[in-house]
């Protein structure tokens, strides 16, 4: 198996309101960098 991703790999993100939104003074949680 190949550890090591080719030259031209590109990395990317994705984040959906309902992962982040929401119960931000619950748990002990607080504000996501998208609140904000």
């Amino acid at each position: 198996m190949n550890k090591e991703f080719p030259k031209d790999f590109l990395w990317g993100g994705a984040l959906s309101a309902c992962q982040a939104e929401g119960a931000d003074n619950e748990d002990g949680k607080t504000l996501t960098i998208p609140e904000v």
